[in-house]
């Protein structure tokens, strides 16, 4: 078993000092020969390399509120390559492995993500998805440190190239995500993923249409201090999610925004996507 510790150096770090976490769910070696990422073609996934980048914002990003501390600025090594999902499950997957939907959905629609479903039925199919015939084992939820390296895809702007100009409805959104802007123009819900950009890395949806739960427990500040392969293992009665939604304001979609919901909680716009180590 590899077994992945959190480091923090002395300063700004004390509420979460360090935390041990086995981020291989299979137990050993990588079995996937797809350098790519790609496992099957009706659950399409990309490589996220290894890496370093910062993690949350600075005070004076626009949009953001100078004194919140959930997004304090710090770096994130992550020690591995891993394999995510090229978009929100959809509803259609979720069939194919789950079969029938654990809430209703707000829309029929077999490409749009599937939504109105807790922390524990997200982490369940992700888990099932590995005993599906063909793939690879280790699928899970990703960390939120994860999460945030994939959706940047090495860009450090709040908007990937570049910041936000608009809380409220930012032009740079449009090519890439479904938002309270792009969505104003029909039903206030859901949409079918990949029909807009993906970023860099060939990911779709990281920034709107439906939030994504992540696995780590919420704390609300990761602290200044510099960590490596980060997980919040500790209970807080919240699960992270990302991304931001259909029906959100542009200043919600930044690559540093945080949520959090009860693990129970459903909601019409929170999906999740699956990743699995390298």
């Amino acid at each position: 078993m590899v077994l992945l510790v959190l480091f923090a150096t002395a300063c700004g770090r004390s509420n979460v000092d360090v935390f041990e976490h086995d981020l291989t769910t299979d137990g050993g070696a990588d079995t996937d020969q797809h350098d790519d990422g790609a496992v099957d073609s009706d659950f399409p996934a990309v490589t996220v390399p290894a890496g370093t980048f910062i993690m949350g914002s600075p005070p004076s990003e626009p949009c953001r509120e100078p004194w919140d501390e959930q997004e304090t600025a710090h770096q994130v090594q992550l020690t591995y390559a891993y394999a995510m999902l090229t978009t929100e499950v959809t509803q259609a997957q979720w069939r194919a492995v789950m079969g029938a939907f654990p809430a209703a959905q707000a829309v029929d629609c077999d490409a749009c993500p599937v939504v109105n479903v807790t922390w524990q039925e997200a982490a369940d199919f992700c888990e099932a998805l590995s005993g599906v015939a063909g793939l690879a084992s280790g699928w899970r939820l990703p960390s939120e440190a994860e999460w945030e390296r994939a959706r940047r895809a090495g860009t450090t702007g709040s908007l990937y190239e570049q910041d936000i100009t608009t809380c409220g409805s930012d032009p740079t959104l449009e090519p890439f995500a479904w938002y309270q802007a792009t969505t104003s123009d029909g039903a206030p819900t859901v949409r079918p993923t990949a029909t807009k950009a993906p970023n860099a890395f060939g990911l779709h949806d990281m920034t709107g249409n439906a939030w994504e739960w992540c696995a780590d427990w919420d704390v609300h500040d990761l602290g200044s201090a510099a960590v490596v392969d980060p997980l919040i293992t500790t209970a807080s009665g919240f699960r992270v999610a990302r991304g931001g939604g259909y029906s959100d304001r542009a200043e919600a979609l930044r690559a540093a925004m945080r949520d959090s919901n009860r693990p129970t909680d459903r909601f019409d716009y929170l999906g999740f996507r699956c990743v699995r180590r390298q």
